[in-house]
């Protein structure tokens, strides 16, 4: 029982490292495999968007939206199979900024999205990610204002991720290569060396995040009126809280510090469906919004073979 405790908590500490890069586009389909990563399974996962039809409203263009001004372009691998099924770039492009539009308020006219066509041993479904930049330029850079996903077949949202470093203090990529690799180093070895001593008691104390009832309240019912906003066309029906997560830095004097703490919520609608909201507790502003985790194969690994598309 000891064992499996231990073995729990600092798979919860390693989850909160990989949280450095949640929000890095280079990052961004590693870490839909965080869970597998941590644990080497999925069974507690049950895929439901590949069942459930995606309401009409959801891809409708609302009276007060004016279609955006793009500068799109194709990224894909083309060694990769796409389904002739699936949207183009394009039309993936305009839900994407759509989805922008109903979730952030924010118009990305004239803004350029490098789209990239995904398909994953792993997931039950082929998806179009979306990244917003100002430029070519900056979307080959990865300096990311928005990132989003859309199922490559239905046009349904999918994940939805604010870049922008303002909102949360988060991390562009090349400031994770240069910086931020190197503490995930040493954290690692930090945890390892407390694990060996039996002191997981003490990492769970210095990396968790607890919310108050009142942030739970405010938060949680922040995290249903953007649930209604991401759905669009049912009810969200339920509400749990997940987790508190936060990235790691380190200060001057070599210690170990927590930033950018966050509060998750996990929302349900009235189809099953299932989404994660992710605020910043210290604004209440929205990071993400994830749904892809859903869409895992039950009982997947590293050796699964097979694809979707």
């Amino acid at each position: 029982m000891k064992e499996n405790k231990s073995k729990e908590i600092l798979s919860v500490a390693m989850a909160v490292v990989l949280c450095i890069g949640l929000f890095s586009a280079a990052f961004a389909c590693a870490n839909h495999f965080a869970f597998a990563a941590v644990t080497g399974k999925t069974e507690s996962i049950t895929p439901v968007a590949a069942t459930v039809k995606i309401p009409v409203a959801q891809i409708a263009t609302p009276d007060d939206y004016q279609q955006p001004e793009l500068f799109v372009y194709d990224a894909t691998d083309r060694r990769l199979a796409s389904n002739p099924n699936a949207l183009s770039a394009e039309e993936a492009a305009e839900l994407g900024a759509l989805y922008i539009w109903a979730i952030f308020g924010e118009s990305i006219e004239g803004k350029t999205i490098k789209m990239s066509y995904c398909v994953w041993p792993s997931h039950t479904r082929a998806y179009w990610l979306g990244e917003v930049a100002e430029s070519k330029d900056a979307a080959e850079n990865h300096d990311i204002l928005y990132d989003f996903y859309i199922c490559a077949i239905s046009g349904e949202r999918v994940d939805v991720h604010n870049m922008n470093p303002d909102i949360g203090g988060r991390m562009r990529e090349g400031e994770w290569t240069t910086k931020h690799r190197e503490i995930y180093s040493l954290l690692n070895a930090f945890m390892e060396e407390y694990r060996l001593a039996g002191r997981v008691d003490e990492l769970d104390a210095m990396f968790a995040v607890r919310p108050t009832e009142e942030q739970l309240d405010k938060y949680g019912q922040l995290a249903k009126d953007y649930g209604a906003k991401h759905f669009i066309g049912t009810e969200v029906t339920e509400l749990v809280f997940l987790r508190g997560g936060s990235s790691v830095d380190m200060d001057e004097d070599g210690n170990f510090v927590k930033t950018d703490k966050s509060l998750t919520f996990k929302v349900t609608d009235s189809a099953g469906r299932c989404i994660d909201v992710c605020l910043a507790i210290e604004t209440g502003a929205l990071l993400s919004i994830s749904s892809s985790q859903y869409d895992i194969v039950p009982g997947f690994n590293a050796d699964h073979q097979g694809a979707v598309g």
